[in-house]
């Protein structure tokens, strides 16, 4: 996974969404926004891999649907870190982290930290989201090759969405 050329796409993406805004949105605004995405896919995620839902016995919905997930908070996690320090997050080594040996924990301690990093704009923070969140990827069974094929499938579709006053 290239992901110097992930966060290039993505500030790509990003200014042409700001492009399309018709309203006014501060940086700081637009910080949060992005923070709370990402706290909102990390949810969907959850509720796709059904990881916490102890009580039923409905299994996961197909591990795609979870990837497509999984990409959506990539895209947020990549615009974060672009507002955060874009002139070096692009060359820094990333390294997975399982803060846990279980999803459901690994899912709460990214929402834990994603809440901080809203709180105080930290690039060790960011860091520490960027890699738990991949540690993520890999405790839910999937490769770094499968999020970055399923991240540009999915920016396609955001791009076409832009196109289409989503």
């Amino acid at each position: 996974m290239i992901l110097s050329e992930m966060f290039e796409n993505q500030e790509k993406l990003d200014k042409y969404i700001m492009s399309n805004v018709e309203e006014e949105i501060t940086l700081e605004e637009l910080y949060s926004n992005r923070i709370l995405a990402a706290m909102v896919e990390l949810a969907e995620v959850s509720n796709a891999s059904r990881c916490f839902k102890y009580w039923s016995k409905k299994e996961s919905e197909p591990k795609e649907r979870v990837l497509d997930e999984l990409a959506d908070v990539m895209h947020f996690i990549l615009s974060i870190g672009n507002m955060i320090a874009k002139d070096i997050i692009e060359e820094y080594n990333f390294n997975p982290v399982c803060s846990y040996s279980d999803t459901v924990n690994q899912l709460i301690n990214l929402n834990r930290i994603c809440a901080w990093l809203q709180a105080i704009k930290d690039l060790d923070l960011y860091v520490n989201v960027m890699e738990n969140f991949l540690g993520l990827v890999i405790l839910m069974g999937f490769e770094f090759k499968d999020l970055e094929i399923a991240y540009y499938k999915k920016q396609e579709v955001n791009y076409q969405r832009q196109r289409e006053n989503y």
